[in-house]
């Protein structure tokens, strides 16, 4: 009889059992339970030991509090014995895995959305207007995001809306009308002309086009010059009856 320890396992053999174990827990988490059902009610008592901590969490009224599952992860111990290979479990000390049993709140249901606007640069308060949820529903999805990457807390508002390069929450309307400013100013049309068929002043009419033209990474036209070259440089003056 062979009675020689017998070696850890491989990189290989473990990768290969965490791959396993996912499979069945996924299936297990689907309804299904999978044919091994033995299998299955051996995995999840191997990974806590048998022993997992339930506590109550939140404010001791109606509908404000909720459970909390703590226990100490043993994977090696689990993957180990799944190998038919033994493990001294003081070599390791299993972690703690902490797990609150509630609903999502809103902040947690639009983490992903709201990191991306709020890395994208958009402001707090447009970031909520676009989702129809509340600022400080916004601010507590972002810190969630970055806690769950293990990134520092954002930045103080006030100090990231001085860096961000868009601060208004709409559109401005030397913005809005750029390219179709742009198409009258390519008719050869007046400025003058310009701001009467799009309905505003002259000096909105040139924000417009200094816009246009810094956003196509182009330089404006001096307007004054370009009149000159006009073969009409004056407006036409209204007929009297």
């Amino acid at each position: 009889m062979n009675s020689s320890p017998k070696s850890p396992p491989s990189e290989e053999e473990f990768c290969h059992t965490l791959t396993q174990l996912d499979e069945i827990l996924i299936v297990a988490a689907g309804g299904a339970i999978p044919e091994d059902a033995g299998t299955f009610r051996e995995i999840p008592e191997l990974l806590t030991g048998e022993r997992i901590e339930i506590e109550q969490m939140g404010e001791n009224e109606p509908h404000c509090g909720w459970l909390r599952a703590r226990f100490r992860l043993r994977l090696l111990e689990t993957c180990s014995s799944r190998l038919g290979r033994s493990f001294q479990a003081n070599e390791v000390t299993p972690r703690e895995i902490v797990i609150d049993i509630r609903d999502e709140t809103i902040a947690e249901k639009h983490v992903q959305a709201v990191t991306e606007l709020y890395d994208g640069g958009m402001l707090v308060t447009a970031i909520a207007n676009k989702l129809g949820i509340e600022r400080h529903q916004v601010t507590d999805a972002i810190k969630i995001s970055r806690e769950r990457n293990g990134e520092p807390p954002p930045e103080d508002g006030r100090v990231r809306r001085a860096l961000v390069p868009n601060k208004l929450l709409s559109t401005p309307v030397f913005q809005a009308i750029a390219e179709e400013v742009k198409q009258l100013l390519d008719q050869d049309l007046l400025v003058e002309e310009i701001a009467e068929r799009v309905g505003r002043n002259r000096d909105t009419v040139r924000a417009s086009l200094r816009f246009w033209y810094e956003t196509h990474g182009q330089i404006m036209p001096d307007l004054r010059h370009r009149r000159k070259t006009l073969s009409i440089k004056n407006r036409p003056k209204p007929q009297n009856g």
